[in-house]
This record gives C-alpha cells, structure tokens and sequence, in this order.
C-alpha cells in the first residue's frame, strides 16, 4: 500500500510540475504502519516575492474529526527548517484569510484538502565554522 501511494503522489507531483518539500501521513510518524496522504510543495508568492508552502492531502475518515495535532517537520539542505506541532481544530486569530484554516468538526468521509501557509523570510544559514 505504502508503495502504491507514493508511486501516486510523485506521478501527480510530475503532471503538475511541483518539486515535494516533505510529506502528509495520517498519523504520528513514530507509527511504522502510517499512510501517506499528501504532499507539501514550496511555490514561489508573488505577493511577497518569496515563497509559501503548499499542503495537499487527499484522505478519507470514518468518523469525524473533532481534534487532533498537526506535526509540520521540514529540513532544507539537512537543516531543520521548520518544527512546530499546531492544534488542528483552532482557528488562528491572526490569520487573515479564514478560508485557509480547517474547522473542525471535520466530516466523515472523502476529502481533498488544500491549504497553504506564508514562509518566514529567514532561512537556514551554513555555519561559517
């Protein structure tokens, strides 16, 4: 299954052209049985002439989702990039577009999700030592 889905994934990162920057499960990824789900891409932002992550995730729940952690690990040129874990189901004051946050409750069933988030402008620096 693991096999299926990630020969999946990259055949759908192809067609669209995305370069992957990390990988959605369904859940913690000390579970050796996890399912990848999804892709996050780095896009340029045009707004800000920088660039945002996109997360996509197709998945399916059989029973509805009325919490739950989200754990965004991302490494870049084997620096860690990004490290933070996020409630999924509460909404961020601070976030302008409210479209972008999931409420939960979540319903049972199919669902493509599809969010995306700014990046800092800091980025990881090699060590000069």
């Amino acid at each position: 299954m693991a096999e299926i889905a990630q020969a999946a994934w990259g055949a759908w990162l192809y067609q669209n052209q995305y370069v992957s920057i990390g990988d959605v499960f369904d859940t913690d990824c000390d579970d050796k049985e996890r399912i990848l789900v999804g892709k996050l891409v780095l896009l340029p932002d045009p707004d800000t002439n920088g660039v945002k992550v996109r997360a996509y995730a197709n998945t399916s729940f059989d029973n509805p989702i009325i919490y739950g952690t989200l754990h965004a690990l991302v490494h870049y040129n084997g620096k860690e990039f990004y490290n933070n874990g996020l409630d999924l189901c509460t909404v961020d004051k601070n976030e302008k577009d409210k479209s972008q946050i999931l409420s939960c409750p979540i319903s049972k069933g199919m669902h493509f999700i599809v969010k995306e988030k700014k990046v800092s402008p800091f980025y990881p620096q090699e060590s000069t030592r």
